[in-house]
Formats: structure tokens, sequence, C-alpha cells
């Protein structure tokens, strides 16, 4: 089953690597391609007060700062590989840690530990979800989150917190 799933992983990879190459901006077509992706990112992003749709993206209320499409790849991968544990950094409102969380009921396995340096208020309950406070690098979380995934078989980790070269 796991062989299968990074099968399929690969494909993706190997398919967006084409999709990539083909975008390349060689000539006038290529260029006018970039010019919609590149409005599709503004658009996306920017417009609106609060950031276009990313930044009006819910999933039960809750913002959820992540592209919908990513979302639905998330549920592939979830579904597909059924860790035993997600280790999420970078929770913000905890949207995606609760859409995580809300399919692994579905595919009826997983937990998520999430990780922010921010305390967040409104942060969606939910028993499979644990909220961490700190630094995702500091020595004290990831002994935190090493006691959290003993004993789990399979780990998802999603690096989405700082993308400073330096923390990553």
């Amino acid at each position: 089953m796991k062989t299968e799933v990074l099968a399929r992983l690969r494909r993706k990879v190997r398919l967006r690597t084409r999709v990539r190459n083909f975008l390349a901006p060689d000539d006038a077509d290529d260029r006018s391609k970039v010019r919609i992706i590149d409005a599709f990112h503004r658009l996306y992003y920017d417009e609106k007060p609060k950031g276009g749709t990313w930044g009006a993206t819910f999933w039960m209320g809750t913002p959820v700062q992540k592209c919908p499409l990513d979302l639905w790849i998330y549920q592939e991968i979830i579904d597909g590989l059924r860790p035993d544990l997600i280790i999420e950094t970078g929770t913000a409102d905890g949207g995606s840690a609760h859409f995580m969380a809300n399919i692994c009921d579905l595919v009826g396995k997983g937990r998520i530990v999430t990780i922010d340096i921010l305390a967040g208020e409104r942060r969606p309950a939910h028993p499979r979800i644990t909220y961490l406070l700190g630094s995702s690098t500091s020595p004290s979380i990831a002994d935190r989150v090493r006691g959290l995934a003993r004993g789990a078989g399979t780990v998802l980790v999603i690096l989405d917190s700082d993308h400073s070269k330096n923390h990553v």
C-alpha cells in the first residue's frame, strides 16, 4: 500500500517537473502562460484587503492559510498513507490542522501535532489535535514532539512555519 502511494507521489513530482519545463518562458506563448500564472497568484494572494482567496479560505468556519488545491492534495496523501501522526509546523488559526483532523476522522486513524510560536485563542478543539506553543526548531519542542511520536508507525511532516533559509 505505501509503495503504491510513494509511486503515485513520484508520478506527481514527475508531472510537476514536466509542467514546470513546459512553462519555461522560451518564447512569446510561454511568456503569456507565465503571465497568466503570475496573475493567478496576484488574484489569489493579493486582491482584497485580507488577501484574495488565500485570506478568505475557511474550513468549517476557521481560516485556513492554504490553497484549496493543496488541501485536496493533503487529503489524497492522508487517505493513501493513513499516517499515525501528522506533524505540522505553522499553526496560524488552526484551520489546516482541523481540516486534516477531519480527514483523519474519515479514514479512521491519525493524530495531528501542530506547532506555532504564537498562541491562538480561537483555534478549533478536536480530539485528534495537539497544539504546541514554541519554535519548531527549539530543543524543548523537538523533545515534546519525539515523545508524542513515540510508537507512531507512519509520520507525515508538513513544514509551513518560518520560510526563511536559516529556519528551514
